[in-house]
């Protein structure tokens, strides 16, 4: 939390209120109402906030929502029981995939890739959404979310893959469904092939 200083008011403002969190619905309104409380504090207050909001919660620059799409695509041509090779389908320089589930928070992620990914504690992550994050070299190469959104298909890693470095080379899934999700798309788990 940060206390702004005015000689007629003082305003705290903590990195939840202008958190950049992309799963964040009240974002807006948070950063709006930042704003508007380092706007009584004048210009300074103004800087600091919008200073703090670039800076605050923002994940790596590399994201490539592009790319979520393009699993989604692949894993409903290859239907239940089809294969899917991640290598194959997306134009990346990558040496490493890790997936992770719902609610896992940036740190978790910094802790398992290695590397810092984002600065904030909270998830970006809301539950059913799985963030897959390419290393190149122990650096992120890129990264995105599958599942936010309407998509035509839910593809979600098997748990036991969740946090763990997949080499390219194995980077091969059979992806099944046995359920649909809550709105009738259907539910794709990507389990690793032998």
């Amino acid at each position: 939390t940060l206390t702004l200083r005015h000689p007629w008011r003082s305003v705290n403002v903590s990195h939840r209120m202008i958190s950049m969190s992309t799963v964040d619905d009240h974002l807006p309104e948070r950063v709006g109402r930042a704003i508007g409380w380092a706007g009584a504090m004048g210009r300074s207050g103004l800087l600091l906030v919008l200073a703090l909001a670039l800076v605050a919660g923002c994940g790596p620059a590399d994201e490539r929502a592009d790319l979520s799409p393009v699993i989604d695509t692949a894993v409903a041509d290859a239907g239940n029981g089809g294969v899917l090779e991640l290598g194959s389908v997306l134009p990346l320089d990558w040496d490493t995939v890790y997936g992770f589930p719902g609610y896992t928070s940036d740190a978790e992620i910094s802790s398992a890739l290695g590397t810092d990914f984002g600065g904030s504690d909270d998830s970006r992550l809301a539950e059913g959404e799985n963030l897959v994050v390419f290393m190149n070299e122990n650096a992120i190469s890129a990264w995105f979310i599958l599942n936010r959104g309407a998509t035509q298909v839910a593809v979600r890693f098997d748990e036991s893959l969740y946090g763990q470095p997949i080499p390219r080379d194995r980077a091969t899934f059979t992806a099944i469904t046995r359920e649909q999700t809550v709105d009738g798309r259907d539910l794709f788990r990507l389990t690793q092939r032998p």
